[in-house]
């Protein structure tokens, strides 16, 4: 990473050590380069100076597990001691990561948009934004994430990092050439970007994977495996379901096996990914063993009772289920319907409209029960944006959806709902297979 790279506002410190490491990860975060827990150090290095105790907690929110939160909180306080040493900025930072620690994501988004409305130049509470709508679900918070972005614009327009975010904000639009448009721009710009790379992997996906795009891709897989690990694996997930949208199963598992699962296996990103490819892989018609589900199992049953966000737990869900882990998967299908039961903003929006279905119905597909998980999907999936994730994490469960009907012998209700997905997209080699099969 280039040191002197990054979009940098200054923190509120007079020690010239703590600085630096602020800046440098602000922009490792922003490019999602390695390194960024080495401001853990700093934070432990300088424990009364509030500036890196909040980057730390920063750091942590991401995490998404019961540990990260305990983590996050800890920083969090330590942080608000020494709340008078900080900037106003840097105040309302404190206060909008306080809401994202009790899980107040609606109010969260909020607060990292007040911020940039009063710091455009804070691109870090841009991303943060952008981690929250992933949260709230980055294709039912598409627009909004744009409008964000786009007001933006005078003060980044030139940033290859605001660029990739931005990117990604069309794509989430359907606003395929701006994506394509702003990613290249930024691949100009900054040749190792692989939040840009990420942005066209989305784009080349309504384009049916096509064989020069896959090319192309892997081309970058090396590069992936010098950035933060979290980029290096989901950006790797696209090329193997690429893979499998071309039929080349033996090269979509190469890569799995190689760049997706086994690295880190105790990150959520890591274990959502292997899920997913597996899942995916399994409706394409290509069988997954048992044991590739226990391995995931291994780090995802002691979580089971800790619910994040509906897309978290309907994935866990079904891994459960096909590890045949059924004490874990009653106690995380016991607390979605006490979750969906709550009367608080996230409940009321993801939960009990449409989180509990899907989790539900995740179980039953990972069960072999198609015929109850359609009956609990038919009348959800118009929301199901909502339960977080990007549009093509959210395909994971249209297939489900389609995979359930067809399974249950509504070929006419599957096709029809392919139908409607081929009207937006160019088909893949595997659509086209899936359509014939299906009449």
């Amino acid at each position: 990473m280039d040191p002197a790279r990054g979009n940098y506002l200054p923190v509120s410190t007079s020690e010239p050590l703590v600085a630096e490491a602020c800046r440098i990860f602000y922009a490792r975060l922003l490019r999602i380069d390695p390194g960024v827990e080495s401001i853990l150090e700093t934070a432990t290095q300088f424990p009364e100076e509030p500036a890196a105790q909040l980057a730390s907690a920063f750091l942590w929110l991401f995490g998404q597990t019961p540990e990260a939160q305990k983590q996050a909180a800890k920083y969090l306080a330590q942080a608000d001691q020494y709340r008078n040493r900080l900037s106003a900025r840097e105040i309302a930072w404190l206060d909008a990561m306080a809401s994202w620690h009790a899980r107040e994501f609606e109010a969260t988004a909020t607060a990292f948009e007040e911020i940039t409305t009063r710091w455009p130049q804070d691109l870090p509470a841009a991303k943060a934004a952008e981690f929250i709508y992933y949260i709230l679900g980055q294709h039912a918070s598409g627009p909004r994430f744009l409008a964000h972005m786009e007001r933006l614009a005078p003060y980044h327009r030139e940033d290859p990092d605001y660029l990739a975010v931005t990117a990604f904000a069309h794509e989430l639009c359907g606003n395929a050439g701006a994506a394509r448009d702003h990613a290249e721009q930024a691949l100009q710009i900054a040749p190792i970007n692989p939040w840009a790379q990420h942005a066209l992997e989305h784009v080349l996906l309504w384009e049916g994977s096509p064989d020069d795009a896959v090319a192309r891709l892997e081309s970058w897989l090396g590069s992936w495996a010098h950035s933060g690990r979290v980029i290096h694996c989901h950006n790797a997930w696209h090329v193997a379901l690429m893979h499998l949208d071309r039929l080349n199963v033996s090269r979509a598992f190469a890569i799995y096996e190689e760049h997706v699962w086994g690295h880190t296996p105790e990150f959520v990103v890591e274990q959502l990914d292997a899920i997913a490819f597996l899942w995916r892989a399994e409706m394409a018609g290509f069988p997954v063993g048992k044991e590739r589900y226990q391995a995931i199992a291994k780090y995802i049953a002691p979580l089971a009772g800790t619910l994040f966000m509906p897309f978290v737990s309907a994935q866990y869900a079904y891994a459960l289920a096909r590890a045949g882990e059924q004490d874990a998967l009653d106690e995380m299908l016991r607390q979605v319907d006490l979750r969906s039961a709550a009367d608080d903003v996230d409940a009321r929006w993801a939960w009990a409209p449409v989180g509990r279905n899907i989790v539900q119905a995740s179980a039953l597909l990972g069960k072999d029960q198609p015929a109850l998980a359609a009956e609990l999907l038919d009348p959800v999936m118009d929301r199901m944006p909502r339960i977080g994730g990007s549009d093509a994490q959210d395909d994971l469960f249209r297939f489900a959806h389609m995979d359930s009907l067809n399974r249950a012998g509504r070929k006419t209700d599957a096709r029809t709902l392919l139908g409607r997905r081929l009207s937006q997209k160019s088909p893949s080699p595997l659509e086209e297979d899936l359509l014939v099969k299906l009449g």
